[in-house]
């Protein structure tokens, strides 16, 4: 299994092709440095075991989006294995980790670029809501999530992850089929996500490639008129 993923991640042409679209989301955003103090804020909506992932001493950043916590944490081997057993220990159905190759930053508020490792999501109760008649769609997530981004020193030591047996190890966070499906959906800020989905996919294959290129062209002409 580990040479499989290796070989993903060494190998995969990761295609950073990114297209903005621009649309307006009202949101309340919140921000913090460094590890959760004793301090740190509760929602009844989480799932059990939630909070004791946000709780992780390697935290080094997380925002709250109108509920919707995203928390960054770095480390070693050790600090990943941590994760992925509190993350396993959750009260949902499904426990999906993403597998992404990098070793990305979160930019902060004020434009500060903080390194990480792995990112962890949870929907709230306001994006749940906004999401909801969309999630169907196959790009937007319902449940907890997380995302371990695996550079070139972790690659060498894949052999050392204790995955439980809960959890499923997944390649890409959304399916390309589900992107393509919705490039041409109605709702802008669907089509928007669809076209993040694929730019971040790494997939350079010719109908992703049409399909990002048509989305260029059609947001220039937005512009122009």
């Amino acid at each position: 299994m580990w040479a499989s993923i290796r070989r993903m991640l060494v190998g995969s042409a990761c295609l950073m092709l990114c297209l903005a679209v621009t649309h307006q989301v009202w949101a309340l955003r919140t921000e913090s440095f460094g590890p959760a103090d004793e301090h740190m804020g509760s929602s009844g909506d989480w799932a059990k075991g939630v909070e004791e992932v946000l709780r992780h001493p390697s935290r080094v950043y997380c925002t709250d989006t109108n509920g919707s916590e995203q928390a960054y944490y770095d480390g070693d081997i050790k600090t990943v294995n941590e994760l992925l057993a509190l993350f396993g220990q959750i009260d949902i159905a499904a426990h999906e980790v993403v597998i992404r190759p990098g070793r990305p930053s979160a930019k902060s508020f004020d434009g500060q670029m903080i390194p990480y490792a792995v990112e962890f999501y949870v929907p709230g109760r306001i994006s749940q809501w906004y999401t909801e008649p969309l999630r169907k769609t196959g790009l937007f997530p319902g449940t907890p999530r997380l995302i371990i981004h695996v550079n070139d020193w972790m690659v060498e030591h894949l052999d050392e992850l204790k995955v439980p047996e809960n959890v499923s190890l997944l390649e890409r966070p959304y399916r390309v089929d589900d992107a393509l499906a919705q490039m041409d959906a109605k709702d802008r800020s669907l089509r928007g996500r669809a076209i993040r989905v694929l730019g971040e996919s790494g997939d350079a294959s010719p109908a992703v490639i049409e399909a990002l290129k048509r989305a260029a062209t059609d947001d220039n002409d937005d512009k122009s008129e």
